[in-house]
């Protein structure tokens, strides 16, 4: 398990977070974000009926997860009881994205976004 540590923050400015994004300061088990995106792009924006856009395969399809095929060694240590960070600017946090001032001991992030355009 991981050790606990003190997160000390002078200042952090985010200007935009997407959704699903996460903004942590501090320890965590784990975070699991998920984001669908649908962006439809009309030449003659004209809708006449509904448009079940999440049915599309592309977000019920597994997502292929790498296999690790070696051994990985870590052997690392913590000199300081705690993270300082003086300050820190972010312009944009994306989908499903985590930004964290601390330890975590898993992360697994899935954005799926469809873009069509159509120009008739």
């Amino acid at each position: 398990m991981m050790k606990p540590r003190i997160s000390k923050v002078g200042a952090v400015k985010v200007n935009a977070m997407r959704e699903a994004a996460i903004f942590h300061i501090g320890d965590s088990v784990g975070y699991n974000p998920r984001s669908n995106g649908f962006a439809l792009d009309r030449l003659n924006p004209t809708f006449t009926e509904p448009e079940n856009i999440f049915s599309n395969s592309i977000y019920r399809m597994p997502i292929p997860k790498p296999y690790i095929t070696e051994n990985v060694l870590m052997n690392k240590q913590d000199l300081s009881p705690s993270i300082r960070v003086g300050g820190i600017r972010i312009i944009a946090i994306g989908n499903a994205s985590v930004f964290q001032i601390g330890s975590t001991k898993y992360i697994d992030t899935e954005s799926r976004i469809k873009h069509v355009r159509l120009f008739d």
